[in-house]
């Protein structure tokens, strides 16, 4: 068995390879070929090989985009629970908790 590389670059490519999906040979051929770099391995798949690694690479691209959706809620929380510097002791200078 082969080993190859999946290199999904970026958000947007992961996004489009989710959107374009397609179970069309044509379709799987290329997107084999251009995510693992390797187009002999790609040809040298049948149509059950390349829905596998079809399935193998949308798998991939749906764990970066919700990597990515996360490291984005985690920036929201820190951004809504920080405090600006100059306010942290604002409730002991209004006399609040003495």
């Amino acid at each position: 068995m082969t080993k190859v590389h999946y290199r999904i670059r970026g958000y947007g490519r992961a996004q489009e390879i989710l959107d374009g999906f397609s179970t069309n040979e044509r379709y799987l051929r290329s997107l084999v070929a251009n995510v693992t770099g390797d187009g002999d391995y790609a040809d040298g798949l049948d149509y059950s090989g390349l829905i596998s690694e079809g399935r193998k690479i949308r798998g991939i691209a749906k764990r970066i985009l919700r990597s990515k959706a996360s490291r984005l809620e985690t920036r929201a929380e820190q951004t809504t629970t920080m405090v600006p510097s100059g306010n942290r002791d604002l409730s002991h200078q209004m006399g609040l908790f003495s």
